[in-house]
């Protein structure tokens, strides 16, 4: 059997550690079987061996623990049938680095949206607070009977739906109030109408009081008249009969004195 003896320079492993990128604070060591350590430090004191976490991982229970009393993350490879083995201790702080960077980067990100999220917040309680304000205003003008108000808004949501509501309903009252003035001129006008056809009513009623009046007047005027009349035509009548009377008399008389005439002459 032949053997390859290989003579490997501590420094240069040494060197090729030390040209590794690892955090600050991380540990990595070449360890020989007779537990010789080449570590990427100045300081080449033995770190890994003769630890209970060495002797775990090099009895394969344990390859990668924590170190709790020095805060390391502790990883161990062996290297295949040449029984060397590598060693590495990362500091707790540098694992969780990213971590610690990631958590304060969520709190920021947190914090700043959480102002944003309340500068929004009173942009919106401003706005809904202008917008019912300027509703309310124009409404109030509108109760006390000011209809020369508008709600003047630019907004595209439901405020803005209101503010287009309530001048469409202002505008219909005040189509409505025109509609009521020229009802009410109507009905001023009728009124008007028959307030002087009452009066000539009135005063035409008036006329045929006095008409009935003067007619019952009249025939009361009449009816004494009338009495007059008729004992005018009584008297007339006795009158007349006494005229027949004393002209029958007369003629008896006339008759008698032509009697007596002719008898006369006859002697």
């Amino acid at each position: 059997d032949g053997y390859v003896v290989i003579d490997i320079n501590a420094k240069a492993v040494t060197n090729v550690l030390k040209n590794l990128e690892l955090d600050d604070g991380s540990i990595i060591g070449y360890i020989a079987p007779d537990g010789t350590e080449i570590l990427n430090t100045d300081n080449q004191e033995s770190v890994f061996s003769g630890q209970d976490f060495y002797k775990k991982a090099s009895s394969g229970n344990e390859l990668i623990s924590m170190v709790k009393k020095q805060k390391y993350l502790f990883a161990f490879s062996n290297i295949a049938e040449t029984g060397f083995n590598v060693c590495w201790l990362v500091p707790e702080k540098v694992m969780l680095k990213q971590a610690y960077e990631i958590r304060n980067l969520t709190i920021g990100i947190t914090i700043i949206a959480i102002i944003i999220a309340f500068l929004i917040a009173i942009f919106l309680a401003y706005s809904i607070y202008k917008a019912i304000r300027n509703a309310t205003a124009v409404l109030e003008k509108a109760a006390d009977g000011d209809l020369t108000g508008s709600v003047q808004m630019r907004r595209k949501d439901e405020f803005g739906i209101l503010g287009i509501s309530i001048n469409s309903m202002i505008s219909n009252m005040k189509v409505l109030l025109n509609k009521v003035d020229q009802v009410s001129g109507l009905v001023q006008s009728s009124s008007d109408d028959v307030t002087r056809a009452s009066e000539l009513l009135a005063s035409s009623s008036d006329e045929i009081c006095n008409a009935v009046s003067e007619i019952e007047s009249g025939t009361s005027s009449q009816a004494i008249e009338a009495e007059n009349c008729l004992e005018q035509m009584a008297l007339l009548s006795e009158k007349i009969n006494t005229l027949t009377t004393n002209t029958s008399a007369i003629e008896s008389i006339s008759h008698n004195t032509k009697t007596y005439a002719s008898q006369g002459i006859e002697i």
